[in-house]
Order: structure tokens, then C-alpha cells, then sequence
């Protein structure tokens, strides 16, 4: 077999690969989650009599207290075959975590924070692509392995799987275990036992080259908005554009040419262009001779285009909010001030209305303000707005 090495992803923003007390996090082992998987069996037969039933993959499934055991055979017995659980939300998984739903109103269970931090992580930023990124890879083979990876759809992570890899008698087994999140929170954990894999070194092969995607981030987020940043203008790229140098080219590029394409003469003989896509309109600001001067405005009411720190219609109010700076304000008589005062930037508040939030951020620019607005129904974004304000 072709030795195949798999180096440690060193990024610039790399996290330490410790706990917040200090301990160093060890990576996930095929023997670790064999253990926890024995460690259920065990619970589910002190369990007494168990139904098992045959499952949609052609195995079997017993469900007990702690989750729902997944068998090789019609039976669960001492000598059974584990091939892997689904744990129920208030059953800690190896490393401690669980979905429930706390007492405490701090939390809701663990979050995709706890989770990384739960095992060896380089990249807390998750740089990759769209859809996947590498949260950790180290080892070799023959050997062990170990790599983490999220699958995601934009700043919606929804799994992060963590895999073993390891060489028993010329043979390589992998075990994993994946958390399945909705909103930053762990709904439900999935553990698969030890099983061979004849393409091992293709599949450590695609995740060292998905290691080296930088096209995408994941913006943090957290309900202590002190440790969050103020909208800033570093914000103002996003999607692959700069918004205070965009053009009507660059979005055709994306989106093909405008249906909408028109000039409008404003009373100081400037003009106004508009650019319109289905959901994205865009204006820009020419002199009398129809040369650019800049951006004016872009609205978006369509999840095709993400803005700053990752928002797209359709995400919920509060994980709007718990991406930008929080908590520091109260409320002025008619909307709750996040952060900054008299409403100059760097400034963010929201209001609420019957028929809707409405979130508003101001940003300090070279020779301007940008304002960012976020309008949401049914606790949703709708859409959102980059304005250019005071342009001098």
C-alpha cells in the first residue's frame, strides 16, 4: 500500500488545541467508539426485553433509553454486532455532549463551539468552500488517522463528522461520529462502529486538498455579544465583492445580465443607474457625463446572495443577531440600541413591530457611513440593504 501522509492543517487564525481548562484534546480513536458503542449495548440490555426491528439500510434497530442501537442481526444479545447508534438528546455522547435542552436559559445544549472544542481543531474560522470545510487533519497511513470535517449550506452548518482511520492486519477500518446541528445547537449525535474501507487513502486524499480551501468562512457566533465585533468595514466584503467598489459587471458575472438596466437624471444633473436581477437591485451613482462615481445602494430580498457575515433571507432573527456586537445598550424610547449611542457609527439597534424586526448597523468608511439594514418577517430575514450614507 502506498504510504500516504497527512499533515496537520496550520492556518494563520489556527485555534490551540486545548480545552479551556488546559487539556490537551485527544482525536476520536476506532477504539474509543468501539468502547462507546459496548458501553450502549450494555445499557440497552439492562434495559430488559427490547423490540428489534428491521431498518431502512437492511439491518436492524433496537431503541432503549439512551438512543436507538443500529444491530447486524435480528437480536441483541451479549456477543452482538453494534454497527452504530443514534443517541437521544438528553444521552451524552464520548466526549460528554449532549443535545438536551438545559434548565438553565443560558443554553439550549451544546453548540457547534462545545463541539469543536471537544476534540483537536485548526480551523475555528471553518475556511473551505460553501459547502465543506476540514476542522482538523493529522496521522498517516498504515497507520491511524484522524480528520474532522463540516458539511454545511453557507454560515448553516448542519454536521460535523469526525473520523478514525486506522490499519488492522493490512486492512483499514473507520469509525466516525457525526453532530447534526439546526442553529448553531446539536439536535441529535449518530455514532458508526468500525468497518473496512477499501478507498481510505482516496478519501484522506480529497480531504488534504479540502484542507487548502479558503474560498468560505463561518462567521462566530455567540449569545455574549461582548466577545463579538461591531460591523465594520472589513464587512463590506462579502459574497466575493467589495460593496463600496461594486459594480453592475461584477454581479452579471454572477447572475447574467440584468433584466432591469436604467438611468435616471437626478435635479443636480448626476445620475442614478439601476441595475435589476431577480431579487438583487443595485444603484449607482454617475457624474453629468455618465462616468462612476460609486456605489449608492444594493438590495437583496433573494437567499441566491449572501451579505455581510454570511446573512441570507431566510435565516432567523436571532442568529442575525448574535453575529454582530450585543447587549451593550437598552432601549431609547423607540428601538433597543446594541451598541454605540446618538446613533453614529459605529452603531447597531433593532426595533420591533407588528410586522416585523428590523435591524439597522452603521459602519464607519473612508470618506462615508454604510448602513446595513436587515428587515425581517415572521422572525425571518426578508431582506437586507447596504446603503452608502454622508458620502462625501
Amino acid at each position: 500500500m502506498k504510504r500516504l501522509m497527512i499533515f496537520v492543517l496550520v492556518m494563520c487564525l489556527a485555534m490551540p488545541l486545548f480545552s479551556a481548562a488546559g487539556e490537551e484534546m485527544a482525536p476520536l480513536t476506532v477504539d474509543e467508539v468501539n468502547a462507546f458503542l459496548e458501553e450502549m449495548r450494555k445499557e440497552a440490555l439492562e434495559d430488559g426485553a427490547l423490540t428489534v426491528v428491521p431498518d431502512e439500510n437492511g439491518g436492524y434497530s433496537a431503541a432503549f433509553a439512551g438512543g436507538v442501537l443500529h444491530l447486524a442481526d435480528d437480536a441483541l444479545r451479549e456477543d452482538s454486532a453494534v454497527v452504530g447508534a443514534q443517541l437521544n438528546r438528553d444521552r451524552e455522547d464520548l466526549r460528554q455532549l449532549s443535545a438536551a435542552v438545559q434548565e438553565s436559559e443560558e443554553t439550549q445544549g451544546a453548540t457547534l463551539e462545545n463541539v469543536l472544542a471537544a476534540y483537536p481543531c485548526a480551523n475555528e474560522n471553518l475556511y473551505g468552500t460553501y459547502e465543506e470545510a476540514v476542522v482538523m487533519m493529522m496521522g498517516e497511513l498504515p497507520g491511524s488517522a484522524f480528520v474532522g470535517v463540516a458539511s454545511r449550506d453557507g454560515q448553516k452548518v448542519e454536521t460535523v463528522t469526525y473520523y478514525a482511520y486506522e490499519t488492522v492486519g493490512g486492512e483499514t477500518v473507520r469509525a466516525e461520529v457525526t453532530y447534526h446541528f439546526a442553529e448553531n445547537y446539536l439536535t441529535y449525535v449518530t455514532v458508526s462502529g468500525a468497518h473496512g474501507v477499501e478507498n481510505a487513502e482516496s478519501e484522506l486524499a480529497y480531504f488534504a486538498l479540502l484542507q487548502e480551501e479558503m474560498d468560505y468562512r463561518h462567521y462566530p457566533v455567540s449569545e455574549d455579544g461582548s466577545v463579538l465585533d461591531m460591523f465594520a468595514r472589513e464587512d463590506l466584503f462579502f459574497s466575493g465583492v467589495d460593496f463600496l467598489s461594486l459594480t453592475e459587471e461584477e454581479l452579471s458575472e454572477r447572475f447574467g445580465a440584468p433584466r432591469e438596466d436604467q438611468y435616471l437624471k437626478d435635479e443636480d444633473g448626476t445620475y442614478i443607474r439601476i441595475c435589476a436581477w431577480d431579487g438583487i437591485e443595485l444603484s449607482l451613482r454617475y457624474d453629468e457625463n455618465k462616468n462612476l462615481l460609486g456605489v449608492e445602494n444594493l438590495h437583496v430580498l433573494t437567499p441566491l446572495m449572501e451579505g455581510p457575515r454570511g446573512v441570507r433571507v431566510g435565516d432567523s432573527v436571532t442568529s442575525l443577531m448574535l453575529r454582530f456586537r450585543h447587549g451593550e445598550g437598552g432601549f431609547d424610547g423607540s428601538a433597543t440600541v446594541l451598541y454605540g449611542e446618538n446613533g453614529a457609527a459605529p452603531y447597531g439597534e433593532v426595533r420591533y413591530e407588528d410586522s416585523g424586526a428590523y435591524l439597522t448597523y452603521l459602519a464607519p468608511a473612508p470618506d462615508c457611513t454604510v448602513a446595513l439594514y436587515l428587515n425581517c418577517t415572521d422572525m425571518t430575514l426578508s431582506g437586507f440593504m447596504l446603503a452608502v450614507l454622508d458620502a462625501q
